[in-house]
């Protein structure tokens, strides 16, 4: 493995613990919201004993609500582990600089 692969894969570890990326494609993330969404209202009809149907436009509202939701927190998710692996590659980058494991912390 090169210098440079290793610098990457280094980096991509690092990043990966504290901002994983998404595993799932962004569908995924938004059927998933819609069927917790979807879970969510059946469970709250059945408790308040409260008839939804008789609004169809909130149920489809909240359910479209909450499937963009869920691609919405991928898009961040995936973000924030760009963010990540970017300053990663650049801690990696500086071997002598205080905090990384190659500096001794003296300047």
């Amino acid at each position: 493995m090169g210098h440079e692969s290793k610098r990457w894969h280094d980096a991509l570890a690092a990043s990966n613990r504290y901002a994983p990326a998404p595993r799932s494609s962004t569908l995924t993330y938004g059927f998933v919201a819609f069927a917790l969404a979807g879970v969510c209202l059946a469970a709250f009809s059945g408790f308040y004993s409260f008839d939804l149907l008789p609004y169809p436009a909130w149920i489809v509202a909240l359910l479209l609500l909450a499937f963009l939701t869920g691609i919405v927190l991928r898009r961040v998710r995936k973000m924030r582990h760009a963010t990540a692996f970017a300053v990663e590659v650049g801690r990696h980058d500086e071997p002598d600089r205080p905090g990384n494991n190659g500096g001794d912390g003296h300047a």
